[in-house]
């Protein structure tokens, strides 16, 4: 197996460190050619103030929500084989997740799910968990979606108590965030 992905768990934007600080949102989408394209992310505008705070591109719902969601796309170099990917999302747990989390330095609290799902033909798992920052608590989405060089991770936050009103927000976006790596075969 060529892949270590303990070692490779992307940062999260936190939604308390951006809510209240955002100011209006850029109009531009973000762009990655052979990497991903979110220029169109319907209901989501890209966030020029949010990706500098969080150091990923970061969007936010189009209109304000009061519960500081956001949705950042973030990419780590992993070499992985289809064989790899789906023996790695089988194995996962919400506990064995969450240990990850807080070996990479989360403050991760509790798993509700870990799912292996299929995203844009490709395998990839779902995670909704509790985490907190700041003496904050925030609940969140992520996305992990294979590919051959890389790891493409969706991560979307939101106030605690939010993340069931925000799943199906969260899913359109993730949705519409267009993936161009490549796929592991």
């Amino acid at each position: 197996m060529r892949m270590r992905f303990a070692s490779t768990i992307p940062q999260i934007a936190i939604p308390v460190v951006l809510a209240g600080s955002l100011g209006a949102p850029s109009l531009a989408q973000d762009f990655r050619e052979g990497v991903y394209d979110g220029r169109s992310v319907m209901g989501w505008v890209y966030s020029e103030e949010g990706s500098e705070i969080s150091g990923l591109p970061t969007w936010i719902p189009d209109g304000e929500t009061g519960d500081g969601a956001n949705c950042n796309v973030d990419v780590t170099p992993l070499e992985a084989d289809l064989g790899d990917w789906l023996g790695y999302f089988y194995q996962v747990t919400p506990a064995s997740f969450g240990e990850q989390l807080r070996n990479a330095g989360m403050d991760w609290q509790a798993g509700y799910l870990t799912e292996v799902i299929t995203v844009q033909g490709r395998p990839g798992m779902r995670n909704l968990f509790l985490a907190r920052a700041e003496e904050r608590y925030f609940e969140v989405m992520r996305v992990s979606v294979s590919g051959a060089e890389q790891l493409t991770t969706i991560t979307c936050t939101t106030g605690q108590g939010f993340l069931l009103p925000r799943l199906q927000w969260f899913y359109g976006f993730a949705g519409n965030i267009e993936i161009l790596t490549d796929p592991a075969e």
